[in-house]
């Protein structure tokens, strides 16, 4: 039980100092635009006596494979905008899961490790971004993924330098919590999931992937008219500003959709500008 509230004590100190901190008390294993993953340094008093076993000794492959097993609550996501309830797509598992490991076999015992993802799931005709970002450590009870945001709409065009700092701090996380699988403990407000190092999600993440990634193909093929477009490199056709408007004119002139469903969508193509 004293671990427990230890770990809990930990939690909170750890989501203030996820908050942005001095150039000393953090080092960038990688960083992008609105993307990191770095260490931070935490105190004693932040630690609360609770241990942490770095540096880690633990496979890129076992990370990733973690990473693609963590979901969100399916029965939370029906009123959402997104179509698949894994947190992370096989691609950004496999780029930020050497990344993680790196970092952790690079920690010391009082550093933890900090890591924003930008998850691009473009809707229809329009851009859909947002960011998770979440704190990684290990004790001897497993992996922790404490997600101080997660899956929290980015508006507007983050990725100006002027922009990004007020974009990330003024996403807000969607009202969902994460979902626990055998070898998970998820904590009691659903925002931590404890994962054990002894749990075998190889064959699980790949069959769920390869039924996620025939499902983002019906749904691209049935929802997403193919039109002229910029191929991402997992093929999701990224559009820009203008064939976006004359897609939603072509809509309207058809009565596809109403004038309202136009005034709205031609409004959130350009407040993403």
């Amino acid at each position: 039980m004293k671990k427990l509230m230890a770990q809990v004590i930990l939690v909170l100190l750890v989501m203030v100092f996820a908050l942005p901190a001095s150039a000393k008390n953090k080092k960038y294993v990688y960083r992008k635009r609105a993307e990191w993953v770095k260490i931070n340094k935490l105190s004693n008093k932040q630690l609360a006596g609770v241990t942490l076993t770095h540096p880690a000794s633990i496979t890129s492959n076992k990370i990733t494979e973690i990473l693609m097993s963590i979901d969100m609550n399916k029965g939370q996501l029906l009123k959402k905008d997104i179509k698949m309830s894994e947190v992370f797509s096989a691609e950004e598992a496999r780029k930020y899961g050497p990344l993680i490991t790196k970092a952790l076999n690079r920690a010391s015992p009082n550093e933890i490790v900090n890591v924003l993802v930008v998850h691009k799931r473009p809707h229809f005709i329009l851009r859909s971004d947002y960011i998770s970002i979440f704190n990684v450590y290990k004790t001897d009870e497993g992996v922790h993924f404490h997600f101080t945001k997660l899956f929290a709409k980015l508006v507007g065009d983050y990725e100006q330098a002027s922009m990004l700092d007020k974009s990330i701090r003024q996403a807000k996380s969607l009202r969902v919590s994460l979902a626990s699988k055998p070898g998970q403990v998820l904590s009691t407000d659903g925002k931590e999931i404890v994962v054990s190092l002894d749990q075998d999600f190889s064959t699980n993440t790949s069959v769920a992937t390869e039924e996620s990634e025939d499902k983002k193909n019906i749904v691209e093929k049935e929802v997403i008219p193919q039109v002229a477009g910029i191929e991402t490199a997992n093929s999701e056709p990224v559009y820009d500003v203008k064939t976006r408007l004359l897609k939603l004119e072509s809509l309207k002139k058809d009565k596809l959709i109403s004038t309202a469903e136009y005034k709205e969508m031609r409004k959130e193509i350009l407040d993403n500008l």
